[in-house]
């Protein structure tokens, strides 16, 4: 015994001990879309990170040999632990014995938490025998013979050689390069995986590469041509899987048709000085909308009430002319939709009156705002000008020269009273279009 040794004894058992009072939540429940064998082993991982009474990993308890052998394995040099088991943890998970008088403590908590996973599970009946003797070893002894066994291994096998051997991928289809040799990889794993449980072949990495090339039956010349770079690459790419893999992505031809469909244009058409609007040939046109809009901008379609109150004249204008030359809103999927008003017009020609009219109207108002504005603006001046010293009066001559025109040889009294008038006028008129807004 030499002081370092200790002292890395003391460090991996006091991390040890502080595992001890974590909590790791629930242990993993047994799910239909969770096969059992892959649920045993995500449960033994879960043991091993639960440490018992004894301060050890509760792994212990589920170990393949219960007996633990006379002969400890040898030590590593200048470490507390074994070599064969590289740990002080993996030491206890081997050495532990079974006759102790807290095993049976352990052996318990074992059960409760195999128990509440399986619950409710079709396992349930496996575990009815164990529940008196709460025996968390026999239980889960009993799910890996019933549910995990040789035979369940090599099905897997077989199914995964199948898909390395019989499995092809020819473009025609919706699946990508990508997912086929995902595939391919998952079946590797799965080999991998089953060889600790029964004896399998697993294929190298060479052995890996050619299933990929030999499953791949395609015409696509950039395919053909990147399978002729990497059956040339004896160094790299034909001698390593994931690094074919990396390099086939991009050319996958079923991928860049996906990505061509769902491929968003952000081109904008500009309109020149002239007015003409950028052809898809990349030239100005004479004017001529593009497709599914008119040449003031507006969509070429059915609008609903709200919608077409929104348009300028122009737009307005424009999609009257269209509806009408193309035959009224049926033809082109108009009439009510979700979201009209409920007292919307069935016939078109009805509809085209009461938004001439409405137009009319806003646009009557529109042109008394802007008289009483400009009666405003002139009488001000010419106020103004009443008023003004002859030096100021003089300066600004060439402002009101036509204001004075109009209003004639008035007096200044009158003048002032003109423009309070014309200000009252232009009042009226804006409080009747808040009220008409507010109603």
């Amino acid at each position: 015994m030499t002081w370092l040794v200790i002292k890395r004894f003391l460090e991996q058992w006091k991390a040890l001990m502080e595992r001890k009072k974590e909590d790791f939540g629930l242990p993993p429940k047994l799910t239909k879309n969770h096969p059992v064998h892959k649920w045993l082993e995500s449960m033994v991982l879960y043991l091993g990170q639960k440490v018992g009474v004894r301060n050890a990993p509760l792994e212990y308890v589920v170990r393949a040999m219960a007996l633990v052998p006379a002969v400890p394995p040898p030590l590593q040099v200048g470490e507390p632990h074994s070599e064969e088991h590289g740990s002080i943890e993996g030491d206890l998970i081997a050495r532990m014995t079974h006759n102790h008088a807290l095993f049976k403590v352990d052996n318990g908590a074992v059960y409760d938490m195999i128990e509440s996973s399986t619950r409710g599970s079709d396992v349930t009946s496996s575990i009815a025998p164990f529940r008196k003797t709460r025996d968390g070893r026999g239980v889960l002894n009993a799910l890996k013979s019933q549910h995990a066994g040789k035979a369940v291994y090599d099905r897997l096998v077989k199914e995964a050689e199948q898909t390395l051997s019989n499995k092809v991928w020819n473009g025609n289809t919706s699946t990508s390069l990508a997912s086929h040799m995902g595939a391919q990889r998952k079946a590797w794993i799965s080999m991998q995986e089953c060889a600790d449980h029964v004896p399998v072949d697993v294929p190298n990495e060479r052995a890996r590469v050619t299933y990929l090339m030999d499953s791949i039956k395609t015409t696509d010349p950039t395919v053909l041509a990147a399978l002729a770079a990497i059956r040339q690459d004896e160094l790299d790419k034909r001698v390593n899987f994931e690094n074919s893999f990396a390099y086939l992505v991009p050319v996958c031809p079923v991928a860049a048709k996906a990505a061509k469909k769902t491929k968003v244009s952000f081109d904008v058409n500009v309109s020149g000085a002239a007015g003409g609007i950028k052809s898809p040939g990349g030239g100005l046109g004479g004017g001529n909308p593009s497709p599914g809009k008119g040449e003031s901008g507006v969509s070429l379609r059915y609008h609903t009430h709200k919608e077409f109150l929104n348009l300028n004249k122009d737009q307005r204008n424009e999609l009257s002319e269209w509806t009408k030359a193309n035959g009224g809103k049926k033809k082109h999927g108009g009439g009510k939709r979700k979201g009209d008003s409920p007292q919307g017009s069935p016939k078109a020609g009805d509809s085209n009156k009461q938004f001439k009219t409405m137009i009319l109207e806003m646009e009557g108002r529109q042109n008394k705002m802007f008289e009483a504005m400009a009666e405003v603006q002139q009488s001000s001046i010419a106020a103004i000008h009443a008023s003004a010293s002859p030096d100021h009066a003089a300066k600004m001559k060439p402002m009101v020269s036509s204001v004075s025109c109009s209003q004639g040889d008035a007096t200044k009294e009158v003048l002032v009273e003109r423009a309070n008038v014309a200000m009252l006028k232009l009042n009226r008129i804006l409080k009747s279009k808040n009220d008409g807004k507010k109603g």
